[in-house]
């Protein structure tokens, strides 16, 4: 097994590939955005953004969580410029306890959660359904969590959503 030379990470997990150097396409593409990005202007962008929704109604935005840390950043971030979000998780079947410690700690950081899950009898034959189908049992879980966001959004008149 190899590792990337800056951050450690593992030949073994999906998708990773390393260059002549040993270093990720991860790795290389932060340094590219470290020099490319103007990071001024983009904090300029966001601010303008969050202001044009901040008070205008129950929650400000709408965040969709998994548990992991990119969610958690989000809605940490939300709450710093003062934002109320909404946070909202897809419950699928391999949910981690790390995972549920970590959606446990977001809702400690005061946002309103919902944790919203499909009937369990009719989701499994629709993933057995696409599996033999279009060989992607995740196919289910990727449509109720596109659609689900979405009709939250506009169930509670949010019209802000902060992706991952």
């Amino acid at each position: 097994m190899e590792y990337c030379k800056k951050c450690l990470m593992p030949t073994s997990r999906p998708g990773i590939e390393l260059n002549s150097g040993n270093i990720c396409g991860g790795c290389l593409g932060f340094h590219e955005k470290k020099v490319i990005i103007d990071w001024e202007s983009r904090e300029k962008d966001l601010v303008n953004i969050l202001n044009k929704f901040r008070g205008k109604g129950d929650y400000d935005c709408l965040v969709p969580v998994s548990g992991g840390k990119d969610s958690t950043w989000q809605v940490h971030t939300m709450l710093e410029r003062g934002m109320k979000p909404l946070a909202i998780t897809i419950k699928c079947k391999n949910r981690t306890p790390l995972g549920q410690r970590n959606l446990d700690n977001l809702i400690n950081l005061g946002v309103d959660h919902i944790d919203f899950t499909a009937n369990p009898a009719v989701d499994s034959e629709f993933m057995l359904r696409t599996f033999d189908e279009m060989g992607n049992p995740s196919l289910v879980e990727h449509l109720i969590m596109w659609s689900t966001i979405i009709k939250t959004a506009l169930r509670y008149d949010i019209n802000l959503i902060v992706w991952a």
